[in-house]
């Protein structure tokens, strides 16, 4: 596979047409956990992102995954030196620091995984203990991944066929050693390897090309685009302007991957300006909003409110209410009301010096329709 550092400008500049206006959390997850090097996350040319690998380096079970996988890549990459060092040298893969990384074999023992066969001296005993730790501890990584991602086709990534037998294993180096250069980043994955540039280019690609290798078609593109620039636009305008911002969310009636897309692609002087985000939420909305308290470096506030009736929702109420306390108690002098519901532009309207400003957000099966802004 061609990075994006080494695709020529005609190929670069064509899959920016395609996959415009898309995310980057899924392919900096995959990333991650495949064992893509730091330096890679490090570049800012390149897709995957360095805060989801600081994010996910805090964690113990996508350490081991990760770890794994980068021991498993290097063992396919080198299967025959390593071989013949172990035969001839009467090696084990702990004393060979230049071909297998110290710091995995490290990070895993502090973690508590040790795939050593210590019973056993073929190379493919070692793969095989690997594949069985990956097979029995991936599913730690589902909470990971949003819910509206299929988790099966992401898993099935990370689990070599028949990797469990000798003969599995041969077939998984012979198909991966032939054909390095299709691989992301050259990290093993199971797949059927064929060139189609960077796989880990944006979400967007990722998610059409993951689900055509399953004869299936992801339809769920307002899951994996970043917010409009005509949006965006608007919100920088808008708080450059203030001094000190609240964002306000009807969670009813907004998405949080959309909001979380948006948030993450402000400028960080404009970050500054927010203070808090206020999520106003109850329990019929779904809790995929703590994506934001993961993802954004912003103080968020999750407000639960109760239902007086079960089709009667005090949400609006309770944001219409709080937005004046922060108003007039904390002189927040501005506000980013995050909702689709047009009940709020009467408290809009309530600010004798109010700037009204609705910035439109269309997409298909997309309930983040609208960004209204007052000051």
């Amino acid at each position: 596979m061609n990075t994006p550092a080494t695709s020529n400008n005609a190929d670069c500049s064509g899959e920016q047409i395609a996959y415009k206006d898309s995310t980057y959390e899924l392919v900096s997850k995959v990333a991650f956990l495949i064992g893509v090097p730091q330096r890679i996350f490090e570049n800012e040319h390149e897709a995957p992102q360095l805060d989801v690998f600081n994010r996910l380096l805090k964690d113990k079970n996508a350490r081991i995954i990760r770890n794994l996988c980068i021991i498993r890549t290097s063992i396919e990459r080198n299967f025959k030196k390593i071989n013949d060092i172990m035969r001839t040298d009467y090696r084990g893969l702990l004393s060979m620091p230049e071909i297998i990384p110290s710091e995995c074999i490290q990070q895993l023992s502090e973690d508590g995984i040790s795939f050593i066969k210590k019973t056993s001296t073929k190379l493919c005993h070692h793969i095989i203990e690997i594949n069985r730790i990956i097979s029995d501890r991936i599913n730690n990584c589902k909470s990971f991944f949003p819910i509206w991602i299929n988790w099966s086709y992401i898993k099935e990534l990370f689990i070599m066929p028949n990797g469990f037998t000798e003969g599995g294993t041969r077939d998984a180096a012979s198909i991966y050693y032939a054909n390095l250069q299709c691989y992301p980043y050259q990290m093993y994955i199971n797949w059927k390897p064929v060139d189609e540039g960077n796989i880990l280019f944006n979400d967007k690609k990722f998610v059409t090309l993951l689900y055509q290798w399953h004869h299936d078609v992801f339809t769920e593109y307002n899951r994996v685009s970043d917010a409009g620039a005509f949006v965006k636009n608007n919100i920088y305008d808008f708080i450059n302007d203030s001094q000190k911002t609240v964002v306000v969310v009807d969670c009813e009636n907004s998405d949080p991957y959309k909001l979380c897309a948006a948030l993450r692609n402000l400028d960080y002087e404009v970050m500054q300006k927010i203070s808090k985000i206020i999520l106003f939420d109850d329990v019929h909305t779904v809790n995929a909003w703590k994506i934001l308290e993961y993802s954004v470096k912003i103080p968020v506030e999750h407000i639960m409110t109760e239902r007086v009736k079960q089709n009667k929702s005090l949400v609006d109420i309770q944001l219409t209410a709080r937005a004046c306390r922060e108003h007039y108690q904390n002189q927040v002098d501005s506000f980013v009301v995050v909702s689709s519901d047009s009940d709020y532009w009467g408290l809009i309207s309530c600010y004798d010096r109010a700037r009204k400003m609705r910035a439109g957000y269309e997409s298909r099966a997309c309930r983040f329709r609208n960004i209204l802004l007052l000051s």
